[in-house]
């Protein structure tokens, strides 16, 4: 009896060839998650870019910034600036200037040799009534950029109105005072109440400005007489300094000037009397 032919064993043929059917489908596994998870990767960086550039403003949306006069926003800017001036009953100019880009700006204004200074407004035009010194009516307005304008308005009624006015630079150390025989006229008490034919004071310039220049002017009738005294009194850091000014004198529409030099006593002297003679009438410069 023949032996029979020996039986190959296909298990451990088998078991390989699994294994390598596995393998390779692991393989594949493997490299099909890697890819994807690239591609999202890759779509996550794609999204990142911006797919359009829109311009952006300076200011926040829905937020505005602070808004400042052209001048502060760009020094030397041309400004358009207008002055008008108007005559008015009672020998008055009412002066207009509009600047809008200067606001807040010192405006020095001069008349007759008069000079003071006040702060351009802010957002409005700048308004004030001059007692005219001169019949001419002519004003000068200085900037703080230094620009000038001239304007003239005639006041026609001059003639009815005589007027004694005081200017200086520097801190409020001045005060007419007037009496016209009846009453006493000062910036505590500007107008008398006595009739038409009494007289008044103004007050011109800001003193809250740095280097003030300020005014002061006396109106009284034509026809009548008036004794003005000039008060100088002292000031913390002004004590025995000296304070240059200028008086003017108005009649039948013309002024004249005269400069004074005003001595004032140290803090702990007296009042210190003196008279000056300023055309036709005695001014007394009191010091105190």
């Amino acid at each position: 009896m023949r032996d029979a032919p020996p039986v190959l064993s296909l298990t451990p043929l088998w078991r390989v060839t699994q294994a390598a059917f596995v393998l390779g489908l692991a393989l594949s596994c493997g490299l099909f998650v890697e890819s994807a998870a690239r591609e999202r990767q890759d779509a996550r960086r794609f999204d990142l870019a911006p797919q359009a550039i829109t311009p952006l403003s300076a200011s926040p949306v829905g937020t505005s910034g602070p808004t400042w006069p052209l001048s502060r926003l760009a020094p030397g800017h041309a400004c358009t600036s207008a002055l008008t001036l108007e005559p008015k009953t009672g020998a008055l100019i009412v002066l207009t200037l509009e600047a809008p880009c200067l606001a807040d700006q010192r405006v020095e204004i001069s008349h007759a040799g008069l000079r003071f200074a006040v702060p351009m407004p802010v957002g409005r035009p700048l308004r004030l009534t001059l007692p005219a010194l001169e019949a001419s009516g002519e004003v000068e307005i200085l900037l703080q950029d230094g620009r000038k304008i001239a304007e003239a308005a005639p006041v026609p009624d001059m003639k009815d109105h005589r007027r004694f006015a005081v200017s200086w630079t520097g801190p409020q150390a001045l005060d007419l005072v007037a009496w016209d025989g009846r009453v006493e006229v000062s910036l505590a008490e500007p107008r008398a109440t006595l009739g038409t034919d009494a007289g008044w004071m103004a007050e011109l310039g800001d003193a809250a400005l740095p280097h003030p220049a300020l005014a002061q002017v006396y109106t009284y009738p034509a026809e009548a007489q008036a004794e003005v005294t000039l008060r100088a009194t002292s000031l913390p850091g002004l004590c025995g300094e000296k304070l240059i000014a200028r008086t003017f004198s108005s009649r039948l529409g013309q002024a004249e000037a005269t400069g004074l030099r005003v001595d004032l006593p140290e803090c702990s002297a007296g009042p210190v009397v003196m008279h000056l003679k300023n055309l036709d009438q005695d001014v007394k410069v009191a010091s105190r």
